[in-house]
């Protein structure tokens, strides 16, 4: 039988033998949320729980449905009911609790029950859950007094401030309690606590209530201030002082946010410090981390290393491994569930008995959810006794697994319990992309400004250095802690003078001395290379064996100047310092570099997979260099073909690896100009290059660019001149055909058009089966699908949409962003005929296959339609994160469908916060997405929000606000408009709404006198 378990504290979830269960609606949740805490109510009690503005028959109506949706869930015998009376959980099921195992002795165990969690016009349950926090957090504040108390009387003060903060957490406004901990700070002469203690409860005062401090607590105050002014502390100053300026600033920045998170007060974001290799961003940590109390956290430090980015979860076994000593050196219980997930990963949780799945099964870019939710509960479970600090260094090389990992441990248990330490050499992480910076903040380590540098040098060379010299130490090095600190070796005991400092090649030469003329060779070789050199090509291009490529490498990591690591199951070299690569490059003529060039840009055609990008980019940079225009011309076609119908089409291609970016500062416009500047220039050329078929594949993404960004006009010019093209080419590639007339069906679909897309549609699937493209024929029955979806014939939209996956399913490659957008017109064709918890279940299954935050075109789309359902099904909370994902893809992306919507709904769910400033702005961009977008239908979705926002400032009668002022037409102009644009439409059940609003708007008008009435009739007449 299947085990159940309820997590009640923190966000409440359940899980199914260890999965998560996501149930269709909000008062199901509420429903068995209900019974796991009362175990049985009676039918007449949960009706009016859930349904209290609902009659009695609509009410039973509702409890039966719900019942049987959380039975379809969870099994058929997970609820007992009688016929007229009782509902009760089954005892027979094996249903765990976190409310059931609640010590009432101990306070750790009890947190903030359903956090987060309400159900809209439900007010009866929403009060219960408000009744049952407020007992038990009274119940945790007496248990937390009592127990402060008791650790201070047995001498244990650590256990009393623990107490005492956890206390102040829960309620920040109880003198008793701060006056108790500040007094403890003073017996430890922690002063500067007590202090920040006392300024922290002035402001909440002020602020929440409008008082001051009682007088006994400022007596307190003032008495531990003149204490502490006759106090020292000389031990912190010298530390001080053996910082920088900006590293002292880095360090208190650092030491802030620490102590931010210890004192618990609403949390602290993570750490995250960025720089150049050498920067000393692993020296800021390690000062740090020397100067604290280890007695105030549990360290636990992940190793990053070169050559474990191909290991699964590699970082993470080092922290685990100490995790695993913590819960058995204190005694704790690890759930069984949590250890058999996280055995076959880290066998030290193993006990021997054998696991049933092997690690290699997992994916190799994620990590599970089952694991990461296992994990996350080892951590929490510690972070219970005992404050974490993770620090993990060198990011960059850290697997995409264990990234994943992290952000999900961030999610959970980041800010008040567990604290993140990391360093990275770049931001180009999944990551940082995670979060903003109340989760994570990024700080960049700059190097040493000159004075710095100056004041480095003469510190560590223990004596002043001239003028001259300053500012040559500073070009040679440009403030690298870490070259400085190799210069100052090289330097002891010689005179500092200008002819005895290197410049920064000499420094170069100085490592390069001692090198054989083979590994010399290899060098120079690597300083070809923009970025990482894949061994396989360094072989092949200096004719090395492997064994002889490893002994190179190794002497060459020996003089510290190249590093090796893995990426994607292959190995790479890269220079430790970009300074050095830049240096070693310019060594080199260019009558030296430029065959080394097109040698490599050679092996690197030999070896070239349709499609990837990257070596795209590659062979465009060992082309130009090497002087081979042409080649050079080709390359930036295919990459700029691959780049658009990746990010500017829809369903996107799909590669193998993710799509490189554009290089940074410039974009897709400035693309297109400098090819077809230079497609004019190779035409002019006496040289006969095959230029037609790359000029093709120019103007085909240049419509589709044109198309997917609004610019309608240029787009459909370029698109039918190069059908036209085609079509009088008869040996014209049928693939080429199909992709152009993809951009006009687009067109159709963006602007409610799809009369146009009928003879496209149906002559790209016969051409696509005369010409046998699987894959074309699949996108084309999903563009049937989406078109009969959109007229209203739901039956065969959604018979074509599935014929679409099972056709693109059976064919070899990544399809997970085409599925998902079936699965999202799936539900369309649900939720348009307002089924929508089969619509949500549609949605979900799509986000299931595009997890964040990799979004890809189509994602925006998906997240608005899933919001848009989950706000007629009245789920504001799950709404409104949905549109800000939505918001989150559509910035990635730049599509345009649906971004209206999302803005439109977002400023409806700010307008609820009392955010006005946020909402007229929301409704401002909406109106430009909507503009761009040139969709009729969705301005008239568009208006149906609008209409809401001007009723309830109606209703409210607020009328000093941004959105008052925004929104300064009458309502009904916003209904009629929105009506005109919906009728006739299928499926715009946002119709309805916009009626009703006239209803009221009509209801609340004032009705004319025979006075205004005869001036209204004359005003007519004339005008």
């Amino acid at each position: 039988m299947a085990k159940v378990e309820v997590q009640l504290f923190q966000i409440p979830c359940v899980r199914l033998d260890g999965e998560t269960v996501s149930f269709p609606f909000k008062r199901v949740d509420a429903l068995f949320y209900y019974l796991a805490c009362q175990k049985t109510a009676t039918r007449q009690e949960l009706v009016n729980l859930l349904w209290e503005d609902c009659s009695e028959e609509t009410g039973y109506k509702n409890l039966r449905h719900t019942i049987y949706t959380l039975r379809k869930c969870l099994g058929s015998d997970i609820v007992l009911t009688s016929p007229k009376t009782e509902v009760r959980l089954n005892p027979e099921r094996e249903v765990v609790c976190d409310f059931d195992r609640m010590d009432p002795q101990s306070a750790q165990d009890v947190d903030q029950f359903l956090r987060g969690f309400t159900v809209k016009n439900a007010s009866n349950f929403n009060s219960w859950v408000d009744q049952l926090r407020e007992q038990l957090n009274n119940r945790t504040l007496g248990q937390l007094a009592a127990n402060a108390s008791d650790a201070l009387k047995r001498g244990d003060p650590a256990a009393a401030e623990q107490f005492a903060l956890e206390y102040l957490n829960r309620d920040g406004l109880d003198e008793k309690m701060v006056t108790f901990l500040m007094r403890l700070y003073r017996q430890e002469e922690r002063f500067y606590k007590a202090v920040n203690l006392y300024q922290r409860l002035k402001e909440k005062l002020a602020d929440e209530l409008g008082i001051s401090p009682l007088h006994e607590t400022t007596a307190l105050y003032y008495e531990i201030v003149n204490q502490w002014n006759q106090t020292t502390d000389e031990e912190e100053d010298g530390e001080k002082q053996q910082l920088l300026p900006s590293r002292a600033a880095l360090s208190q920045k650092l030491r802030t946010q620490y102590q931010n998170f210890l004192d618990s007060f609403n949390g602290s974001p993570s750490l995250l410090f960025y720089g150049e290799a050498g920067c000393g961003k692993s020296y800021l940590i390690q000062h740090f981390l020397r100067s604290c109390d280890p007695s105030q956290f549990l360290l636990l430090t992940g190793n990053c290393g070169m050559t474990d980015q191909a290991a699964y979860l590699e970082p993470w076994k080092s922290i685990m491994l100490s995790v695993a000593e913590y819960f058995l050196n204190h005694h704790l219980p690890i759930p069984e569930n949590t250890r058999r997930t996280v055995a076959p990963i880290f066998p030290v949780f193993s006990d021997s008995s054998g696991d049933d799945r092997d690690p290699r099964q997992f994916s190799r870019d994620r990590c599970s959810d089952a694991v990461a939710e296992a994990v996350t509960l080892l951590l929490s479970m510690v972070a219970q006794q005992q404050k974490i600090l993770l620090v993990f260094e060198n990011l960059q090389w850290m697997d995409a697994a264990s990234l994943d990992l992290l952000c999900h441990v961030l999610r959970r248990l980041g800010g008040s319990q567990l604290m993140l330490l990391a360093t990275s050499r770049t931001l180009n992480l999944n990551l940082t992309f995670a979060f903003d910076d109340s989760v994570l903040l990024k700080i960049s380590v700059p190097c040493f400004t000159e004075e710095e540098t100056t004041s480095f040098m003469q510190s560590a060379l223990g004596c002043e250095i001239p003028l001259a010299v300053q500012s040559r130490i500073y070009e040679a090095t440009e403030g690298n802690p870490k070259l400085l600190r190799e210069l100052a070796d090289s330097l002891q005991g010689k005179p500092l003078t200008e002819e005895t400092l290197p410049d920064s090649r000499s420094l170069l030469r100085q490592r390069l001395s001692g090198l054989s003329p083979e590994a010399l060779h290899l060098a120079s070789m690597l300083a070809l290379f923009q970025e990482k050199a894949p061994c396989r090509l360094l072989l092949a291009v200096t004719g090395c064996s492997t064994a002889q490529l490893y002994d190179l490498s190794v002497e060459l990591e020996q003089h510290n100047l190249v590093e090796e690591h893995y990426e994607d199951g292959e190995s790479y070299l890269q220079f430790t310092h970009p300074h050095m690569r830049a240096n070693l490059y310019q060594m080199q003529s260019y009558f030296k570099r430029q065959p080394q060039h097109l040698l490599i840009a050679d092996h690197l055609e030999r070896s070239l997979r349709e499609g990837d990008s990257d070596a795209y980019l590659q062979l465009v940079y060992h082309c130009e260099q090497g002087g081979d225009a042409y080649r050079a011309f080709r390359y930036r076609v295919l990459y700029l073909d691959v780049y658009t119908r990746s990010c500017c089409e829809m369903p996107p291609q799909q590669e193998e690896r993710p799509i490189r970016p554009l290089p940074a500062g410039s974009s897709v416009e400035d693309l297109l100009r400098e090819l077809d500047q230079e497609l004019r220039r190779l035409r002019r050329q006496p040289e006969e290059h095959p230029l037609e078929e790359l000029a093709l594949l120019l103007q085909c993404a240049r419509s589709r660019y044109l198309i997917y960004t609004g610019k309608y006009q240029e787009g459909i010019t370029a698109a039918k001149e190069l059908l036209d093209r085609l079509s009088q080419q008869p040996d014209a590639d049928p693939e080429h055909v199909l992709r152009v007339q993809q951009q006009l069906i687009a067109y159709g679909f963006q602007t409610e058009q799809l009369e146009t897309c009928v003879p496209y549609i149906a002559r790209g699937l016969e051409l696509a089966e005369q010409a046998n493209l699987p894959h074309c024929r699949a996108r084309y029955l999903l563009y049937r699908g989406v078109h009969f979806c959109r007229v209203g014939d739901y039956y065969k939209g959604s018979y074509f949409l599935q014929e679409a996956m099972e056709q693109m399913q059976q064919l070899p490659g990544r399809h997970s962003m085409f599925c998902a957008i079936v699965h999202t017109w799936l539900g369309e064709c649900k939720r348009r005929q307002q089924d929508f918890v089969a619509a949500c279940a549609e949605y979900k299954a799509a986000a299931d296959l595009i997890p964040p935050p990799n979004y890809l075109p189509g994602s925006g789309f998906l997240y608005t339609c899933y919001g848009r359902a989950a706000y007629a099904l009245g789920d504001d909370y799950k709404a409104a994160g949905l549109f800000a994902t939505a918001l989150s893809a559509y910035e990635q992306t730049r599509e345009l469908s649906g971004r209206a919507l999302a803005q439109s709904y977002s400023a409806y769910y700010a307008a609820k916060k009392q955010q006005y400033d946020e909402a007229a702005a929301f409704l401002a961009a909406s109106w430009e997405s909507a503009s761009q977008l040139s969709s009729l239908v969705e301005q008239g979705v568009r208006d149906s929000v609008l209409a809401q926002l001007r009723q309830e400032l109606d209703l409210s009668g607020e009328t000093d606000n941004a959105l008052h002022r925004y929104l300064y037409r009458p309502l009904d102009i916003y209904c009629h408009r929105g009506m005109q644009r919906l009728r006739d439409i299928p499926g715009a059940y946002e119709y309805d709404t916009l009626s009703e609003c006239l209803k009221f708007s009509i209801r609340q008008a004032k009705p004319l006198s025979v006075e205004n009435l005869y001036s209204k009739n004359k005003n007519f007449m004339t005008e």
